[in-house]
């Protein structure tokens, strides 16, 4: 695509350089040096990109060229978002977001799709509805309502059946939470469905951890422990979002200390492959271990780990977030209020990745 598009190949210029910059400290002018060339390529990719999305607008075709153009488009913009993501506390990533998915609802009516692209926007739909879910989950506004299209194919897709489900939660949880602001009954605790697509995700998680030609046995064995690792995350976020205690914390519980027994037995394994997908789980976990100091030690390690394997992106901030959340008991009822209610301020605008 980068050979076809002068956008996608800036874009994919601004991002390289991006990541670049963030292998030397701040102030080396290695960092600065790169910093100036990402903003460089960005520019001229949004240049290009205004265009683009003003010809797709004003454009009444649905032939394969037009199908091309959009598929180049929506590439360019979901590559910015990421770039936006090496450094989230912004609204850049959000404005991304949201051409995005208009570039993607436009393409919906679309009669002739470009059938040599079909794959890599297959692909780029599971990066936006992946990133759309994580964004959501912090976000407590209306934008959280926007509509997701949700991929159709699995292929390239690897925890795409935990995110829908933990999507499904997030959006329960906000009619939950407008029902109890408005005394209308709810239905209290995670429903059979969704502990069903919990189970459902695991099983063929797990399955797939089969199939896949690891280098090393270690590896597999490594990633089954990342794939129980986020089925108790998200076990532990639907107790949260939707459930009441004691049984809440019961399960909770339960779940937490699994991830922390799985995170344990990664100590000396290779976690560097899987690095990225570990954020969720400890996220999840550090939020359920409030006034036990040992194991926040451990979700700590946890992180720093993930940073130095994965970059920092705004695990930092989570980090932070976990941090004030352990320093005051009892003046929320969980993480997700503490968020809700202090949703403005900078300091619980972050993304789970």
């Amino acid at each position: 695509m980068a050979e076809s598009s002068e956008t996608v190949l800036s874009s994919i210029l601004a991002i390289a350089a991006h990541d670049l910059a963030s292998e030397y400290h701040s102030n080396d002018v290695g960092s600065q040096t790169y910093h100036q060339m990402s903003k460089m390529y960005q520019n001229k990719s949004l240049a290009l990109l205004a265009k683009e999305l003003k010809t797709l607008s004003a454009s009444s075709s649905s032939g394969s060229d037009v199908s091309a153009s959009s598929a180049f488009t929506l590439a360019s913009v979901i590559i910015l978002c990421n770039n936006e993501f090496m450094q989230p506390q912004g609204a850049g990533w959000r404005v991304h977001l949201a051409a995005a998915r208009e570039v993607i609802l436009a393409a919906k009516n679309r009669s002739h799709p470009h059938k040599q692209l079909t794959s890599i926007e297959e692909f780029l739909m599971i990066e936006f509805y992946e990133a759309s879910v994580w964004a959501n989950l912090t976000t407590f506004d209306d934008s959280s309502e926007d509509v997701k299209p949700f991929p159709h194919s699995k292929e390239n897709a690897v925890f795409t059946d935990f995110v829908r489900v933990i999507d499904e939660i997030t959006q329960l949880e906000r009619l939950r939470f407008r029902s109890q602001s408005h005394s209308f009954p709810y239905h209290s605790g995670p429903t059979p469905a969704v502990i069903m697509q919990i189970n459902s995700a695991r099983y063929s998680m797990l399955h797939l951890a089969e199939t896949i030609n690891f280098h090393a046995e270690e590896d597999r064995r490594t990633f089954q422990l990342v794939v129980l690792m986020y089925y108790h995350a998200t076990l532990i976020y639907s107790c949260q979002a939707l459930g009441e205690p004691p049984t809440r914390d019961f399960n909770a519980h339960s779940s937490r200390n699994e991830i922390l027994k799985c995170l344990q037995s990664l100590s000396g394994m290779r976690i560097d492959l899987f690095a990225q997908d570990l954020v969720w789980p400890l996220f999840m976990a550090g939020t359920e271990l409030r006034g036990n100091p040992e194991a926040h030690n451990l979700i700590r390690g946890g992180f720093h780990s993930v940073m130095q394997f994965s970059r920092t992106l705004d695990r930092a901030r989570v980090l932070s977030f976990l941090e004030s959340w352990w320093k005051t008991p009892g003046a929320y009822v969980s993480w997700i209020d503490m968020a809700r209610t202090q949703y403005r301020s900078s300091h619980c605008d972050f993304l789970v990745v």
